[in-house]
Parts: C-alpha cells; sequence; structure tokens
C-alpha cells in the first residue's frame, strides 16, 4: 500500500512549469491522503468510529502503528512529498488522531511539508464526552 501511495502522491502532484514563469514549477494539485490512521478498525461492535480508541487491547501498539497502519502515510509523505493528511475520527493509542502527539511526531520525522485537515466533526469528537455519555473521545 506504500508503494501504491507513493505512486499516486507522485503522479497527482506532478509539477508543471508555471504559465507565467516557466522557470517555476507549480504543483498539478495536492494530495490529501485519508484518513490517519487505523480507521480500519472503525465501526468494530461495540465502537463506532466516534468513539473507539485503537490501542494495545485491540492489538495495536507502538510497533504495530508505525510497521502496519502508518507505513503507506509514511511512503506517501517521504517517497512522493504528499502535501496533505486528514486525520481519521478514532483515537490511536488513547488521543484522538488529530491531536495525537505520535502521529504530529511521525509527520515530522517524514519531513511533511503539508497541510493537516479533519475528517468532519473528527476535531469535535475529540472533545465530546466519551461514550456512555456521549459519542466522542473526551480528550481533556
Amino acid at each position: 500500500m506504500g508503494e501504491l501511495a507513493k505512486a499516486w502522491t507522485i503522479g497527482f502532484q506532478a509539477p508543471r512549469p508555471s504559465l507565467l514563469n516557466s522557470s517555476v514549477e507549480l504543483l498539478q494539485g495536492i494530495i490529501t491522503l485519508k484518513h490517519m490512521a487505523v480507521n480500519s478498525l472503525e465501526n468494530t461492535a461495540p465502537w463506532t468510529r466516534h468513539s473507539i480508541d485503537a490501542n494495545e487491547a485491540l492489538g495495536v501498539d507502538p510497533f504495530v502503528l508505525a510497521d502496519y497502519y502508518l507505513r503507506p502515510f509514511k511512503s506517501a509523505i517521504r517517497g512522493g512529498d504528499a502535501r496533505g493528511v486528514m486525520c481519521s475520527y478514532n483515537a490511536v493509542l488513547g488521543k484522538p488522531t488529530c491531536l495525537s502527539p505520535i502521529i504530529r511526531k511521525s509527520r515530522e520525522m517524514w519531513g511533511f511539508r503539508g497541510y493537516v485537515t479533519s475528517d468532519s466533526d473528527s476535531v469535535h469528537d475529540a472533545y465530546n464526552p466519551a461514550p456512555p455519555l456521549g459519542n466522542g473521545h473526551a480528550y481533556p
């Protein structure tokens, strides 16, 4: 998946010369990699994408996170210079992905120089009360 993500990124963002100044290259577009990260566990009963924390109890430890779930993002960012990332609704290892220091540090280590956007209500979910009172993660 990492090689595919890298290839899509390179193809989508392929630079071209500016029509106004041929010595300047412009990106064709900016790709947004979705959904960083571990959203494949979303909607696994009894959790929803709004309430799940992908953690060691569910088989996601720091090694699995880095070696399996983050690898395609790493390839697309480091190898393809992806400029956009969308964080997922879920939490990973105790933190909502939009607010996760692990996810942020990963992007920094890979040389990410783009923007991060949330997936619809994922920032709202980060601060919304956790079940059974609400449908979010209740990040302090």
